[in-house]
Parts: structure tokens; sequence; C-alpha cells
């Protein structure tokens, strides 16, 4: 199936996520400087919300999914990173932080943001180069 080529990597960097977020506990070795961390969960999110977005769209089984792959993928992101700070909850040494959800989010709409924005000028881009008669 052609579409598994792009539903693969969406399903296996939810899985790293999880798995990452299951590591009990951080080393503050692991934190070189102050925000670190909030940086690391915006690329993350940032980049689950480019492959469920591609996932979603380029799948051709269900047609109004990828009319909606922009809408849908916030929307999964966004409760993708619900879910993780809720269930760090339950790994010893950590805890829920609405930060750290906030700069999933933010990760997830600053992707999505960009893709509208680069769509937008692919199509301003092929009106310009169509022929006039």
């Amino acid at each position: 199936m052609k579409s598994l080529r792009y539903q693969i990597p969406a399903f296996t960097w939810a899985i790293i996520i999880f798995l990452s977020s299951s590591i009990p506990g951080t080393s503050p070795l692991l934190k070189p400087f102050a925000g670190h961390d909030k940086i690391v969960h915006t690329i993350v999110y940032f980049s689950l919300a480019f492959l469920t977005h591609r996932a979603l769209k380029y799948q051709s089984r269900f047609p109004s999914i990828a009319r909606h792959a922009m809408l849908l993928s916030l929307l999964f992101a966004v409760l993708y990173g619900a879910a993780d700070e809720l269930h760090q909850l339950f790994v010893p040494s950590r805890s829920a932080d609405i930060r750290d959800f906030m700069v999933d989010a933010l990760g997830a709409v600053t992707c999505l943001l960009l893709l509208a924005l680069a769509g937008l000028l692919r199509k301003r881009r092929s009106v310009r180069a169509t022929p006039v008669p």
C-alpha cells in the first residue's frame, strides 16, 4: 500500500513519544540550559503534526479525512500531547506540566501554519504561471 509509507512514520513517532515519556525521571545532566525541554517538546510535536498531516493527507481510503487533514492532524497532536502529560502522572519521578502541553500545542500549530502558508504560496505561484489566453 502506497499510503503505508506515510502512515508508518507517524505511527512510529507517536510510539517513540510514548516510550520516551515512560522513562522515569530525567538526569539534570541532560538539560544543558534552562528551557531546553520546552524546545524539545516544540520540535517533537511539530514533527508529530507534520507526520500526521502527511499520513492523513496522502491516504486514499477516506477522501473526507484527506480533505480535513490539517484540522484532524492538529486535533490529534494536541490531544496526544494532553494524553502524554496525563500518562506522565503515572510514571515515577515524572509529572504532568501544563507548560509542556502548551508548547506541545504550539509546536503542532506552528507546523500546520507553515504548511498552510506553503500551500498558499504554491497556489499563488501556479496562478501566476498559468498562461493568459
